[in-house]
């Protein structure tokens, strides 16, 4: 397989996207946060509870540089799933 599809050193190939990543205050959900935001997205971390791990998230992604903030909602229901999607369009757009 080519390695064209690679994108160079230092790019950032998701920047300007906005991600929302639920469950992202702990374990691979706050992994994935931080490589979504180290490939230059703004990321929203949905959680129904623990504010302070989805707090230290949001601190860990700005130090890197990025844009995130913490989006409280149970996803399990639509209601607070499209609290969190507000909560993420309202404050980071898109």
């Amino acid at each position: 397989m080519s390695g064209s599809h690679q994108s160079a050193p230092g790019a950032q190939p998701l920047g300007g996207k906005v991600v929302l990543i639920t469950g992202g205050s702990r374990g691979l959900g706050a992994a994935m946060a931080r490589r979504f935001a180290a490939a230059g997205s703004r990321v929203a971390i949905g959680y129904r509870s623990g504010s302070a791990a989805a707090a230290k998230g949001i601190d860990d992604i700005t130090a890197a540089g990025a844009g995130g903030i913490p989006g409280a909602g149970d996803g399990a229901n639509p209601g607070g799933a499209a609290a969190m999607v507000g909560q993420g369009v309202g404050r980071l757009g898109q």
